[in-house]
């Protein structure tokens, strides 16, 4: 450039501005403890390596990591090895820095990592080569030997985040995991931790035809049919007994948006002349008063009354004949102090044919905790009454006809004759079962639930 009287004075401005966040990485890698192939059954353990590679520390972090259908935890795996807190964790929530749960149909762990994490919140995490700046956690799983969870995808796919606030800016982040080593580029590996399941030949059950008396409960498929729990009539309406003759229709879901149906070929020959309105026991001085009420009755001839120690193996104890009225009572007597007894009614038909009740548990006072179940069937909760001898501690799982829990409450200090609710929380309508466990008496309680 010339000029013949211009002058030109160039100059620059620059400015900067130091950001200051947290950077955090999450690295996850997976071990099978069998070796080789991995096949159904096999133990996995996961290890996850948690870094803050920024300049600024990050609080209150938590990682949360999702475990789908085809992977079952391992109780009493959760383990925190490097970093904060180190050392096994218990499985239940509000006694340390990690937990396994349910949430939105999903069971989850959680660790809460850092300097000054506790029972409810995450801890801090200082900046690179800081001695709090990394920690390193595990825990294991198993795969699952049901065959058909793979039905949509042979793999099993997972992933963990992260959550975690800046120390400055307070801005609220999340990250997610990635395996270790490198693509087919040579470049850090990202996405989910993948592993190819080495499945056998799974053939899905089949179709059914079924002959019986209306209304049938279509959880009655169940003991052949594990785990197909959400029924439909021909309209895909949601149903819980068929009716008529006509095609239903039951679905299993084997993980959230893989399913497998089966279809039902039903022949109704004959109508059930008694409906249950309800049927409960409570405990009465060394013995178990029953009694339940009808609605409806039309050729019926009796009621018989089961019992059993286990929930499994029933054996009749009594007869009740009709008599002309809506409710009814049974006392078993001579009981021992302690146990624990299951009952259900057998209503029977002038023609032979019959129908079972819902299953009632009472617990022998002795000293212990009785639980009483209702409305059983339920509709969109089930109570659990703890009796008037309750203490300590209890958790409460439903789990459905796959085993999978699908929604767990944990209640601390237990309070005589305390009710506990238990919402559906819009599950399927079908056949469910109610774990109490109280940590106190040492004691496990299996309820069967029907949600309509």
């Amino acid at each position: 450039m010339t000029s013949s009287g211009d002058v030109f004075a160039p100059f620059m401005i620059s400015t900067a501005i130091d950001v200051f966040e947290p950077n955090i990485e999450i690295t996850k890698e997976v071990l099978d403890i069998n070796g080789g192939l991995v096949e159904l059954g096999d133990t996995l353990k996961f290890d996850l390596k948690v870094v803050n590679k920024g300049n600024d520390p990050a609080t209150n972090v938590i990682l949360h990591d999702s475990l789908y259908g085809a992977m079952d935890y391992v109780p009493g795996s959760l383990k925190i090895n490097t970093g904060a807190n180190t050392g096994v964790k218990t499985d239940v929530a509000g006694d340390d820095q990690a937990e396994f749960a349910l949430s939105g149909g999903v069971n989850f762990v959680k660790f809460r990592l850092g300097s000054g994490a506790n029972s409810t919140t995450g801890g801090n995490m200082g900046i690179t080569a800081a001695t709090d700046s990394l920690t390193t956690m595990e825990f294991k799983v198993t795969v699952t030997t049901d065959c058909q969870i793979f039905h949509c995808n042979s793999n099993i796919v997972n992933k963990a985040f992260v959550t975690f606030v800046g120390n400055i800016s307070g801005a609220s982040r999340s990250t997610y995991s990635s395996p270790t080593g490198f693509d087919q580029y040579g470049c850090p590996a990202i996405g989910p931790t993948t592993l190819v399941v080495n499945v056998p030949p799974c053939t899905p059950p089949a179709d059914t035809s079924i002959t019986a008396c209306s209304p049938y409960p279509l959880s009655n498929i169940l003991p052949f049919r594990p785990g197909y729990n959400q029924y439909y009539n021909s309209s895909w309406a949601t149903i819980t007994d068929a009716t008529s003759t006509g095609t239903y229709y039951a679905i299993k879901q084997l993980y959230p948006g893989c399913n497998d149906t089966i279809q039902m070929n039903m022949t109704i020959t004959c109508t059930l002349p008694v409906i249950l309105s309800y049927f409960k026991g409570e405990y009465n001085n060394n013995a178990v008063k029953l009694q339940w009420r009808i609605e409806t009755q039309s050729s019926f001839s009796h009621f018989e009354i089961e019992r059993s120690t286990d929930g499994r193996n029933f054996s009749t104890i009594g007869n009740v004949a009709l008599s002309g009225i809506d409710l009814y009572n049974f006392l078993d007597v001579n009981l021992v102090s302690g146990s624990i007894y299951y009952y259900r009614l057998k209503m029977i038909d002038t023609d032979g044919n019959f129908k079972y009740s819902n299953i009632v548990v009472v617990r022998m006072n002795g000293g212990k905790n009785q639980i009483n179940i209702y409305p059983n069937p339920a509709s969109d909760f089930v109570n659990a009454e703890l009796g008037s001898n309750a203490k300590g501690d209890y958790s409460l799982q439903l789990i459905d006809a796959t085993g999978r829990t699908v929604n767990t409450k944990i209640v601390t200090n237990a309070q005589s004759n305390q009710l506990i609710t238990i919402q559906s929380g819009g599950l399927a309508s079908g056949v469910y079962i109610l774990k109490i466990v109280s940590r106190h008496y040492n004691e496990t309680t299996l309820s069967k639930v029907i949600f309509k």
